[in-house]
């Protein structure tokens, strides 16, 4: 087998799995990052939403 045919029948192939592991594990992280921006902005949204209640309590007492 020469280089060429070498490199054709196993690099080539090889670049192609390691190039779509790198592109998923690139959304993996993209996905983790959406989770944990929505994890915060719900505690952001209940945080507000205490807040509120909280103001509205005060408002009902005097």
């Amino acid at each position: 087998m020469t280089n060429i045919q070498l490199l054709l029948s196993i690099g080539i192939p090889s670049l192609l799995i390691c190039l779509a592991w790198i592109q998923t594990n690139g959304r993996l992280g993209r996905v983790e990052t959406t989770v944990d921006t929505i994890n915060h902005d719900q505690k952001s949204f209940y945080r507000l939403i205490g807040t509120i209640e909280g103001r509205v309590d005060e408002l009902s007492r005097r």
